[in-house]
């Protein structure tokens, strides 16, 4: 009678535990989970420093996706203006590969243990991570957050071409991402920079312009 009840014990911890994934470890993403879906803006802004302009985050109803995480990303070159925020579905392996670079590098200032975004702060971009909340990248958001300066994110595929599909349809940038395959989109910028600068010059034959991206972006 022991056995059989010390048995059913067993299986009623080992039913618990495959159906209720434990937490991960990374602190600010405590709340992820592979299948808990949340609402995220999607959205752009973009600026080319030459009158044209789209401020896409600053609607007051943006646009949303859903993902089991959002982020917000800004690249920092000079060229133009980009912003995207949107939603990314992470697996369980991409956020071990996460925590191990988290706890293999030092954060830019220390942790209190509130922190909800994951920060990954680098020369060409800013990006964001979160998966507290609905619509936990909210630009206008004062959550607290983790920040560090090396590459945690390990050259996540964060897909920013769809945001150009969406909002600005007909970019030269549409024109060639398809020719060039795969698409390391962690440079979409400097992609995007090398097109418009080709093209300005007028006198770049296509396949050449092909064979000058694939050179730069590599």
């Amino acid at each position: 009678m022991r056995l059989r009840i010390f048995v059913l014990i067993c299986f009623e911890v080992l039913f618990a535990v495959s159906t209720h994934p434990t937490p991960t470890s990374v602190h600010e993403l405590r709340n992820w989970r592979p299948d808990r879906m949340v609402d995220c803006i999607f959205c752009l802004d973009y600026d080319d420093y030459n009158g044209f302009a789209i401020s896409g985050c600053s609607v007051q109803k943006p646009m949303t996706c859903r993902g089991n995480a959002c982020y917000m990303r800004q690249h920092k070159k000079a060229n133009y203006f980009l912003y995207t925020t949107g939603c990314v579905n992470l697996t369980s392996a991409e956020l071990e590969s996460i925590n191990r670079r988290t706890e293999e590098e030092k954060p830019v200032a220390k942790k209190r243990g509130r922190e909800t975004q994951l920060c990954e702060v680098l020369k060409n971009h800013l990006t964001c991570i979160c998966a507290n909340r609905r619509l936990c990248n909210n630009i206008s958001n004062a959550d607290p957050f983790s920040e560090y300066s090396s590459d945690i994110f390990d050259n996540r595929d964060f897909n920013e071409t769809r945001h150009f599909r969406h909002f600005l349809p007909h970019d030269p940038l549409l024109r060639y991402v398809n020719d060039i395959v795969p698409v390391p989109y962690q440079n979409v910028y400097m992609m995007r920079t090398s097109i418009l600068s080709s093209l300005a010059s007028c006198t770049t034959p296509s396949f050449l312009l092909l064979a000058l991206l694939r050179t730069v972006i590599s």
